[in-house]
C-alpha cells in the first residue's frame, strides 16, 4: 500500500496535469507502488545518483478513461514504444556520481534487441536518472 503523502502527491500532480493537458504530447500511467519503490531507491542511494530503466507490462493496458480525460490537444499517437501501457517494471541499471551514472550507449547495442524496444532496440523503454 502507497503512503498516503504519495497518495497526496500523485493526486495533486495529477489534478495539475490535468488542467494543464493541452501542453503534453503522450500519456504515460504508472502506478503508485512503483513510484514509491523508484524514490525509495533514490533516497536509500543518496548522496549518489541512480539511473532507472522502465519498462511497460503489456497485460496492463492504459485505462481507457484516464487516457480520454488526459488527452489535450497537443496528445500525439504512437510517440514512443509500450504506449498505452502501464509502466510497471522498474530496475536499477546504475549507481554512482553524475559523472558516471550511465547506461551501456544505444549504439553498442545496435540490432541486439527488436523494434519493440523503441526506435533504437534500447534495453528499456524509458529511462530516468534522479
Amino acid at each position: 500500500m502507497v503512503d498516503a503523502w504519495l497518495v497526496e502527491a500523485m493526486a495533486s500532480y495529477n489534478a495539475d496535469s490535468l488542467a494543464n493537458k493541452d501542453g503534453y504530447r503522450g500519456l504515460i500511467q504508472m502506478p503508485g507502488a512503483t513510484i514509491e519503490q523508484i524514490l525509495h531507491w533514490t533516497l536509500e542511494s543518496l548522496p549518489d545518483e541512480i539511473l532507472i530503466g522502465l519498462d511497460a507490462d503489456n497485460k496492463r493496458p492504459h485505462l481507457a478513461e484516464v487516457d480520454d480525460a488526459f488527452q489535450g490537444a497537443e496528445y500525439e499517437d504512437g510517440m514512443f514504444a509500450g504506449e498505452g501501457y502501464v509502466l510497471d517494471d522498474a530496475t536499477i541499471v546504475n549507481r554512482g556520481d553524475s559523472f558516471s551514472v550511465h547506461h551501456v550507449p544505444e549504439e553498442w547495442t545496435d540490432g541486439i534487441f527488436t523494434e519493440s524496444r523503441g526506435p533504437r532496440g534500447g534495453r528499456f523503454i524509458h529511462w530516468l536518472h534522479t
